[in-house]
C-alpha cells in the first residue's frame, strides 16, 4: 500500500501550481474536494496531515501529547483508506503525468510512524517523531505562492470547505461524481458532446411541448448556453446532473 504522504503532498502541488490560473485552479479544487466525499478516513488523514505541518505548540509534552495521539487515530484508519486510493491515483496521474515532487520531511514521518512497525523500525520512528516535534515547536513557515497564498493555506482551505461544498451529494450524484473524475482527456471531449447532443435534443422537445411562455424562455436560454459550454470536466459533470434532472 503507498503511504498517505505522497497524496497529501500530490494536492498540494496540484492546487499550489494551478492558483495562477483562477479557471484551473477553481476545476481541481472542486475535484479533490468532489473525490474527498467518498472516505471521511481520507478526509481524517488529509486533515491531520495538514495540521501536523502547520500547527505550533509551545509546551513540549502537549506537544508530544498531540504526535501520539494524531498517530493512533490514524494507524486505526488505515485499512479503510486504501479503498479510495485509486481515485485519487487517477487524478493525480492526469494532473501531475509523472512529475516528481519535493519530498516534505512532516509527512515522510508520519508516513513512517502510521504505516510502519515492529522492532527494526524502533530507531526510525524515534527520529521520525523528533522530527514531527520540533516541526510542532517551531514557528510556522508557508512557502509563498502568488498574491501572497500558501500551500498550507490552501491546504487548510480544501479542509474547511470540503463539508459546506459537498455535504448536500446524494448517493447518486457520488457515483455520478466519480464517473466523471475518472474520465482521461480524450473520453471528457467524447462524453462532453454525446451528454451535451442529448441534453439539447431532450430540451427541444421539451420546448416543442410546452405551452408556457415563460417556461419555454427558460428552456431557451438553458439550451443555448449548453451549446456555448467549454469542454471541461466541471461542465461535463454539470449537464449531466441537467441530464438527469430532466428524467
Amino acid at each position: 500500500m503507498k503511504f498517505f504522504g505522497k497524496y497529501k503532498n500530490a494536492i498540494d502541488t496540484i492546487l499550489a501550481e494551478s492558483y495562477s490560473d483562477k479557471k484551473l485552479f477553481k476545476e481541481n479544487f472542486h475535484i479533490v474536494m468532489g473525490a474527498m466525499k467518498f472516505s471521511k478516513d481520507f478526509r481524517e488523514f488529509f486533515t491531520l496531515y495538514n495540521e501536523m505541518e502547520q500547527k505550533t505548540i509551545s509546551e513540549q509534552n502537549d506537544a508530544r501529547e498531540y504526535i501520539n495521539e494524531s498517530i493512533d487515530l490514524l494507524r486505526s484508519k488505515v485499512s479503510n483508506l486504501k479503498k479510495t486510493l485509486p481515485i485519487f491515483d487517477n487524478i493525480i496521474t492526469r494532473k501531475l503525468k509523472n512529475k516528481k515532487l519535493k519530498t516534505n520531511p512532516v509527512y515522510e514521518s508520519l508516513d513512517y510512524l502510521i504505516f510502519k512497525s515492529g522492532v527494526k523500525s524502533i530507531e526510525k520512528r524515534v527520529s521520525s517523531k523528533k522530527t514531527l516535534l520540533e516541526s510542532l515547536q517551531r514557528e510556522e513557515k508557508s512557502i509563498k505562492l502568488n498574491r501572497g497564498y500558501s500551500t498550507k493555506i490552501l491546504s487548510k482551505t480544501l479542509s474547511k470547505n470540503f463539508n459546506e461544498e459537498f455535504k448536500n451529494l446524494t448517493e447518486s450524484e457520488k457515483v455520478l461524481f466519480n464517473n466523471v473524475i475518472s474520465l482521461d482527456e480524450k473520453n471528457i471531449n467524447l462524453e462532453f458532446n454525446k451528454t451535451k447532443n442529448k441534453l439539447v435534443e431532450n430540451i427541444n422537445t421539451l420546448i416543442n411541448e410546452t405551452k408556457e411562455d415563460q417556461l419555454v424562455t427558460r428552456l431557451v436560454e438553458t439550451k443555448n448556453s449548453i451549446l456555448t459550454m467549454n469542454v471541461n470536466r466541471k461542465n461535463l459533470l454539470s449537464i449531466k446532473q441537467l441530464s438527469q434532472d430532466l428524467k
